[in-house]
C-alpha cells in the first residue's frame, strides 16, 4: 500500500496548472477522464467469448474565476485549434512528495459555460472540451496504438 511521506498527501492546493503555456491559479476546478468503452462478445453461452477493441474517449473541463477567462480565449481561434493543459501535482511545501504530472494534449474546446447565481463566490467561466490524443498519466501514455504512430517506410 502506498502511503504519503509521515501521512501527508497532496492537497488542491498542491496542484500547478498550465494551460498553453500560462500558468493558471485563479481555477476552481479542473477534470479529466478517459474510457475505453469495450464491450464483451457473446455467443450463445453465458460466458463471453471475449472482447472488442474498444473506442478510447477523453474529456476536459476547466473552471475559472472571470478575470482568468480571457488568458484562456486570448486566441481568437480558441475554439478552432487544439490546446495543451498540464496539471503538476507538488511540490508539497511541507514534505517534499515526488512530483506527479499529467499531460493532457489535443483539447478542442467545444463549450463556455457563464453560469451566474446570486451567492457570494466569485463568478466563473466553466470550459468543456474534446481530448484527441490519449493523455500522460505521470508521463506514461495511457494507450499506444500502431495506426497513430505514424506511417513507417
Amino acid at each position: 500500500m502506498a502511503l504519503g511521506i509521515n501521512g501527508l498527501y497532496f492537497s488542491y492546493v498542491d496542484i500547478t496548472i498550465v494551460f498553453d503555456g500560462l500558468q493558471l491559479s485563479a481555477v476552481k476546478s479542473i477534470n479529466y477522464k478517459s474510457n475505453l468503452g469495450r464491450n464483451y462478445v457473446r455467443g450463445t453461452s453465458p460466458i463471453p467469448l471475449g472482447l472488442t477493441t474498444g473506442k478510447w474517449e477523453a474529456s476536459f473541463d476547466i473552471e475559472v474565476f472571470l478575470p482568468s477567462a480571457p488568458l484562456i480565449t486570448v486566441n481568437p481561434f480558441w475554439r478552432t485549434v487544439p490546446h495543451v493543459c498540464t496539471v503538476a501535482y507538488g511540490p508539497n511545501v511541507v514534505t517534499p512528495l515526488p512530483f506527479t504530472i499529467d499531460t493532457i494534449a489535443g483539447i478542442w474546446l467545444k463549450e463556455l459555460d457563464a453560469s451566474n447565481s446570486d451567492s457570494e463566490d466569485g463568478l466563473t467561466r466553466k470550459f468543456t472540451g474534446m481530448v484527441t490524443i490519449p493523455i500522460m498519466w505521470n508521463g506514461v501514455p495511457e494507450l499506444v496504438w500502431p495506426s497513430t504512430l505514424g506511417a513507417v517506410g
